[in-house]
């Protein structure tokens, strides 16, 4: 997503994934992985990618704006030997499964 990359406005982000009509959503979307799957043609199938992220995206906005922590950076850094602990709901398990599954 173009849009989060420039700036990094995580209120941004959530505001495009949760507000914006098919259109918009398809737009942010466009040269990405899912481009395939949300598009303005598949309304339907659109929508409840958009349900679903926005579901599962609105505590993100609790992060600090600028923070320079990366999860990524602290895996590959090998000088750092403490733990990560992630929870989850049982609901959620799904969501959060590529994220448990990267370490």
């Amino acid at each position: 997503m173009k849009l989060y990359q420039d700036d990094k406005d995580i209120i941004k982000l959530i505001h495009t994934i949760i507000y914006s009509d098919n259109r918009q959503f398809a737009k942010a979307f466009r040269n990405t992985a899912v481009s395939g799957i949300i598009s303005e043609s598949a309304l339907e199938t659109s929508a409840g990618i958009q349900s679903t992220l926005g579901k599962n995206i609105t505590s993100l906005q609790y992060l600090k704006p600028g923070g320079s922590f990366s999860i990524k950076k602290w895996f590959s850094n090998s000088a750092e030997t403490g733990w990560l602990f992630i929870t989850a709901n049982p609901s959620q398990r799904a969501t959060l499964c590529p994220l448990i599954s990267a370490g």
